[in-house]
């Protein structure tokens, strides 16, 4: 029964990847992406100034400012693996392969963090890890509840710069929570300390809810840290004893929080010339008074977050009549509402976009979602391996639970048939300018209404070998 069990999980978490690349397959593309990958004159600019020195010596504004390592991956991305796959499928093809291979990664690699973060073990073939990998996966939803819940966005742009971010935010934080949370004292060898000193370099710019998640969880995680040290030195004086407990302080943790703070409190400051914010401007107070409305939408509108909200208080309240790891797991928990408090309401200090006219939205509370979602899988699988209880109930709960998630996302819509249709009626078109029969948007937001708006799109579809010569279109 227990290698029926280990193979079933292995074939849904496999099967459910597998349907993920191909929903991601059918998407069209995004209207940022020629801009960020030739890339246009604005954004070239944040490519030639990394760390925005020019920015802080010279109150240059551009957009951007701190968003390098977004635009670097996305570009570099796009200006190879295109290429690479038409060796085996036409051009075209080869962009939205590109795309499905992007965002299949990303949400591969995401599912693997959380189960390591999950069991503290990595041990990626034994039972713990699959069945933990198999409780969240179903979560990661590409259509269904994607509106106000999704990790993975439609936007290949928005993956590169919000899910990927969040990638990269959990490998960053990922040995000092298996060191703090599942009491795994193992020391960092080189080249892990290595990579998370590239990490710390890359995180504060690669965009600015980075470096808020950075600015609160450092502190907060120092703060446990410091509190557990001094509890253990009670006959103390109070001031001494102070001293000596942040003196106790892990070397690392100490070394790698202070400098990813420090770099983000700058990309922060770097980020007020971002000439984006000033696009559309509202006052400060009007975006806090949007906030209410921003969580009202994201609570009512679709039915996984609420679920996934409800289930975390049914966890909760077994928990709490348990006994095991109860302190542990609840203190967890309070530390995320904090968390969450916190960032909800620093968030109006990002700026305003119209396309987030509440603020509150799906990418920008990613990391509350993915700390609600670590939390959910946590709880459920301390419930099902450590704590007592009418096992069938809870394990019917949640089958149901997850059949819920599946069914909202089995399906597969073909979002692009027809801006791939109007690539290849580009493609073979003799004329330098061409009208567009179809409707839909093509590598845009919206549709041109005049040529020259399609420049830098047909720039890149002539790097990709879409087209042999320059030409420009706009839709009827």
């Amino acid at each position: 029964m227990k290698k029926a069990a280990y193979v079933l999980l292995v074939v849904f978490i496999i099967a459910e990847i597998i349907f993920s690349f191909v929903q991601h397959y059918h998407i069209s593309l995004d209207g940022d992406l020629a801009n960020i990958v030739l890339p246009d004159p604005g954004y070239q600019k944040v490519l030639d100034d990394p760390f925005g020195v020019n920015v802080f010596l010279n109150d240059a504004v551009y957009p951007a400012t701190n968003r390098y390592f977004a635009h670097w991956f996305q570009l570099s991305y796009f200006r190879n693996m295109p290429l690479f796959l038409q060796h085996f499928t036409d051009p075209i093809n080869s962009i939205y392969l590109s795309c499905s291979i992007a965002k299949t990664g990303i949400q591969f690699m995401m599912i693997f963090l959380l189960a390591f973060f999950i069991t503290g073990s990595r041990g990626v073939f034994k039972r713990d890890f699959l069945l933990a990998s198999a409780l969240i996966t179903p979560l990661f939803q590409t259509f269904g509840y994607n509106g106000y819940m999704g990790i993975i966005d439609h936007s290949i742009t928005y993956s590169f710069f919000y899910a990927l971010a969040s990638l990269l935010l959990l490998l960053f934080f990922l040995p000092f929570f298996i060191q703090g949370f599942h009491q795994k004292e193992k020391k960092l060898n080189v080249w892990s300390l290595i990579g998370l000193l590239i990490l710390t370099f890359i995180l504060p710019f690669h965009g600015p809810l980075n470096s808020a998640v950075i600015l609160i969880v450092c502190p907060m995680i120092f703060l446990i840290k410091w509190w557990s040290n001094y509890k253990k030195l009670p006959e103390e004086k109070l001031v001494r004893r102070a001293v000596i407990a942040l003196k106790d302080m892990p070397l690392q943790l100490s070394v790698f929080f202070v400098l990813a703070s420090v770099l983000s409190l700058y990309s922060l400051y770097i980020g007020r010339n971002n000439s984006e914010n000033f696009w559309v401007e509202v006052s400060l107070l009007e975006r806090y008074s949007r906030l209410p409305m921003g969580l009202y939408y994201q609570l009512t509108q679709k039915l996984g977050l609420p679920l996934l909200l409800g289930l975390i208080i049914i966890n909760t309240s077994i928990i709490w009549k348990g006994n095991i790891h109860k302190q542990k797991l609840v203190g967890l928990l309070k530390w995320i509402i904090l968390f969450s408090v916190i960032y909800l309401l620093l968030l109006p200090l990002g700026g305003y976009r119209e396309y987030r006219p509440n603020i509150i939205r799906r990418d920008t509370i990613m990391p509350i979602i993915l700390a609600m979602i670590s939390f959910f899988g946590i709880s459920s699988f301390y419930i099902l391996r450590h704590i007592r209880l009418r096992k069938n109930f809870y394990y019917a709960g949640i089958i149901v639970f997850e059949i819920i998630f599946i069914a909202a996302d089995a399906k597969i819509q073909d979002h692009n048939s027809c801006e791939r249709k109007a690539l290849y009626d580009l493609a073979s078109s003799s004329e330098k300018e061409v009208v567009l029969e179809d409707d839909c948007n093509v590598m845009s937001w919206g549709n041109f209404k005049d040529f020259q708006s399609s420049k830098n799109n047909t720039s890149l579809l002539l790097y990709w070998g879409v087209i042999n010569e320059e030409k420009l279109y706009r839709h009827k």
